[in-house]
């Protein structure tokens, strides 16, 4: 699940690329028809919100030239993480800040600035990706947040004139009851998805979802500093992105460290700490979900070169770079994008995936695979590669697990003693 702000955390909780981008047709039927209920919900408040406030009221909101700012920046600033030099991090930028100038604009315009949204969501919806209807959806869930809170401000404080602003002590209260409408009914509507897709566990989902919107929260809060901008000072508002541009440029560099920290530099792949890391949440233990009410089992294959020492030794350790690097490409090409493939060390990889069907199966792919000639530098050579797997079921300590796949690996390696070879470097 988003990584992201001002539109909801990702429907399907999968790692996997292909996972986003299902079509419609092939979701459950459940899901399906709650799609085109979310989607009928927010189009008929859309129509709701026109005949209350009415064309005229409507045309009085749009007239004024701080509305129009206040939507441009949204356009500005949810474009901005598509530059090319953020091009590396864009997939882990949490922080859309549509989400605030949207609740700004709501809480300085009045319910009439509705209208706006689901076409100044559309670029922080697509830079997302996945399949289209998951953007419909997207867009469909940022409309309903706004209706919500819209009708929740009505009873609280009627209509908005907006002739005349409301003043700070309003818009502060209004910012940050926006701000708690938004999460929670955010949380809902994705948990109540993520469930009808089939992740199982309401509490987790709940939880997951909070955490990820936690960012998200915190940038609604400054909603009535916006608001008051736009009312009292709406030249003052390009000060804006310049804050938001800064607040990209911190989180881009946090997120490359975070991602230096979390990858083996020599082949790119995810390093012992992020599969650990991985398997304790995929086990369900990090992030304290109970163990019946986990997902899926999880299978992880653990790939030991044999003959890497060789390599070594005869072509030199530039030479076993290059072979380490061709290696960790071809187990990723075999498995896929449903399975992360990481590297423990020395000549030793692992794959971490859900169900596998036939796991000695894929082993033999993989050995096959791993196993062709390759074209380094200066020579052609080929290893080998032992190849134990284990099951971890939910609740499990990934040590455990460990234990399991690594017992299972030399089982592998003593039926092949003349394969022995193989060890760090």
């Amino acid at each position: 699940m988003p990584d992201q702000m001002g539109v909801p955390v990702k429907l399907l909780t999968s790692e996997s690329q292909s996972a986003r981008a299902v079509p419609l047709r092939q979701s459950p039927p459940a899901l399906r028809w709650y799609f085109f209920l979310v989607v009928a919900v927010a189009v008929a408040g859309l129509v709701l919100v026109v005949v209350l406030v009415g064309w005229q009221h409507v045309g009085r909101t749009f007239s004024q030239p701080a509305l129009w700012i206040l939507l441009a920046l949204i356009l500005v600033t949810d474009s901005y993480p598509l530059t090319p030099w953020l091009r590396d991090v864009r997939g882990q930028m949490r922080i859309h800040w549509s989400a605030a100038l949207l609740s700004a604009a709501l809480i300085g315009f009045g319910p009439a600035t509705l209208l706006a949204y689901p076409f100044v969501t559309v670029i922080a919806v697509v830079s997302l990706g996945g399949a289209k209807w998951r953007m419909v959806f997207n867009i469909a869930v940022v409309v309903i947040e706004g209706l919500v809170a819209a009708a929740v401000l009505q009873l609280i404080w009627g209509s908005f004139d907006p002739a005349v602003g409301p003043s700070a002590t309003v818009l502060l209260i209004s910012g940050l009851t926006v701000a708690a409408i938004w999460e929670v009914v955010n949380v809902a509507l994705i948990t109540t998805a993520q469930r009808l897709a089939g992740v199982q566990g309401w509490w987790h989902i709940a939880k997951e979802g909070a955490r990820r919107t936690a960012m998200w929260l915190a940038a609604l809060t400054t909603a009535p500093l916006i608001a008051e901008l736009s009312q009292t000072a709406p030249v003052m508002l390009p000060v804006v992105v310049v804050v938001i541009v800064a607040t990209h440029h911190t989180v881009a560099l946090n997120t490359r460290s975070n991602e230096q920290a979390r990858t083996d530099p020599l082949t790119g792949l995810p390093n012992r700490g992020a599969v650990m890391a991985l398997l304790d949440s995929r086990l369900g233990r990090r992030s304290g979900r109970r163990p019946d009410k986990a997902v899926a089992d999880v299978t992880v294959m653990l790939i030991d070169l044999d003959g890497f020492k060789a390599v070594n030794d005869t072509h030199g350790h530039q030479a076993g770079d290059e072979l380490l690097v061709e290696v960790g490409a071809r187990i990723r090409a075999v498995v896929g994008n449903d399975s992360l493939v990481g590297r423990l060390g020395g000549d030793e990889f692992l794959v971490v995936g859900g169900h596998i069907p036939d796991p000695d199966a894929l082993a033999r792919v993989i050995d096959t695979e791993v196993g062709r000639s390759m074209q380094l530098e200066d020579a052609v050579t080929s290893v080998s590669c032992s190849i134990g797997w284990a099951v971890g079921k939910p609740g499990m300590d990934p040590v455990d697990l460990f234990r399991l796949v690594d017992r299972d690996l030399y089982r592998i390696k003593r039926t092949r003693p003349g394969q022995r070879d193989s060890g760090p470097r």
